[in-house]
């Protein structure tokens, strides 16, 4: 793992400056981590920030919503919530793939946001630095769908902070 080095009180960090002992520019850095949760944020090349990662968006099945994490219904597969569902999801369409290649679906049902994703990205970020939170990937939505609906059922799903 890349560290950045400490900037002096008073100081400003360069974002233009490699980090040392590399050639990685912190901008680029940022870049990717903000096109690997799935976002398509532009900053201003008038040295605007980049898009919070409340703002996530997406237009892939089983990804955040387009409008960002949801806080109200439909309640259904391929969005994170932030907010327990008030019933339980329902299954999307999903897009073709080659037999084979089907993708993982997540389910989230302790974390900062919870609900079924097909982004292991926005999962992970859903749960990383979180206590007790609890993520398990299937094969299928009908699956992960099956299991989210049951622990919703039982009220074992929480958005934690």
């Amino acid at each position: 793992m890349t560290s950045f080095p400490p900037v002096a009180p008073g100081a400003e960090a360069s974002s233009s400056a490699p980090v040392s002992g590399t050639n990685i520019q912190p901008t680029a850095v940022l870049h990717h981590l903000v096109l690997a949760m799935g976002t398509h944020a532009q900053a201003s090349t008038q040295g605007g920030a980049a898009a919070s990662p409340a703002a996530v968006t997406s237009a892939a099945p089983g990804t955040a919503a387009a409008a960002g994490f949801q806080t109200h219904g439909p309640w259904v597969a391929g969005a994170l919530y932030l907010v327990v569902p008030a019933g339980p999801l329902v299954a999307v369409a999903e897009p073709p793939v080659a037999e084979g290649d089907e993708p993982l679906w997540y389910c989230v049902t302790r974390g900062k946001h919870v609900g079924l994703t097909m982004n292991n990205a926005l999962a992970m970020a859903a749960v990383v630095g979180v206590s007790r939170s609890a993520m398990k990937s299937y094969k299928t939505q009908a699956l992960a769908l099956a299991a989210f609906n049951e622990m919703l059922t039982y009220n074992l799903v929480q958005v934690l902070s």
